[in-house]
């Protein structure tokens, strides 16, 4: 039997920590309080427990306004009990959520939106929720999310047009609100370049001249001679009209849009560059020595 369904992986993070700390027993049952108090408050917004899989939880809800307050609710109400105990025992939340057909069999369910929402919850960051497009998809606007572009995910056929969901009141960020459909990406290149920038350092590409590389080897494009840069860190290329930024390296890539405190990891996975913003090369924003890209997307037709 097959239905239509949106599906909601939370995930505790930092739980071996945790079993390191208290001790097999006294972490499991740490962790189960919280898995059971994340099962409450999502029954509540109409969402179904599927299954506990070891420090995370699998929901699954009949339409997407559900899970989307649902989703919320959890983060506000686990940020909510973070502050209250003590500063060892806070396992922040990451969640990923997508919409699809799945095949229900007995008390589980498969499916690619299955696998989705998995792989949102391992890319997100904590305290995060992570949407694809197919939430959005015929439904008015319940939350305030940020486009994250196209991303290509492992093991999943396709890249995928994500959102990151705003679930923090306070939070201060360029957040737009979704409006039924979302407007196309123009496929045009005519024109379209992009502009790197690090300290003294400088190069524009136009869209015709990618794929280009960002690396401490001589040979990439834009060399950025750090011993935490990969000498093959980075490709910037250009994909049906956008310009898409993928991780190739050994630690990581992070990017952050310009005016957001927000920052998107990449682990050998991908995202469009819109506007400006800055990437960080080895290392999350903010590390020590950490080295930072500016770079900005020209589009003309």
């Amino acid at each position: 039997m097959s239905a239509h369904r949106t599906v909601v992986m939370a995930d505790l993070s930092g739980s071996s920590r945790l079993f390191g700390l208290l001790g097999t027993e006294a972490a499991a049952r740490f962790m189960t309080q919280c898995l059971d108090a994340m099962a409450t408050l999502s029954q509540r917004h109409g969402g179904r427990v599927v299954k506990r899989l070891g420090d995370g939880v699998l929901l699954l809800f009949g339409a997407a306004p559900e899970a989307l307050a649902a989703c919320v609710a959890l983060q506000r109400d686990h940020q909510r009990s973070l502050a209250r105990g003590p500063a060892e025992l806070r396992l922040p939340l990451r969640i990923g959520l997508a919409c699809g057909e799945l095949a229900m069999l007995g008390d589980d369910c498969y499916g690619e939106a299955v696998n989705l929402a998995a792989r949102l919850s391992q890319l997100a960051g904590e305290g995060q929720v992570w949407a694809t497009e197919s939430v959005f998809e015929g439904q008015a606007a319940t939350v305030r999310a940020r486009d994250l572009g196209c991303l290509a995910l492992r093991g999943i056929a396709g890249a995928r047009r994500l959102f990151q969901i705003e679930w923090d009141d306070g939070a201060d960020s360029g957040l737009l609100t979704l409006h039924g459909e979302l407007a196309p990406v123009p496929a045009t290149s005519h024109g379209a370049s992009i502009e790197l920038r690090r300290a003294d350092q400088q190069a524009a590409f136009a869209a015709a001249s990618l794929p280009i590389h960002i690396g401490r080897s001589g040979e990439a494009d834009f060399v950025v001679r750090e011993s935490v840069v990969s000498r093959r860190h980075a490709s910037i290329e250009r994909r049906e009209g956008s310009f898409l930024l993928t991780d190739l390296s050994s630690y990581g890539t992070w990017l952050r849009p310009h005016g957001s405190a927000n920052e998107l990891p990449l682990r050998r996975t991908s995202c469009v560059l819109h506007g400006r913003g800055e990437i960080a090369l080895g290392a999350p924003f903010g590390s020590p020595g950490v080295p930072v890209v500016s770079f900005s997307v020209t589009e003309t037709g």
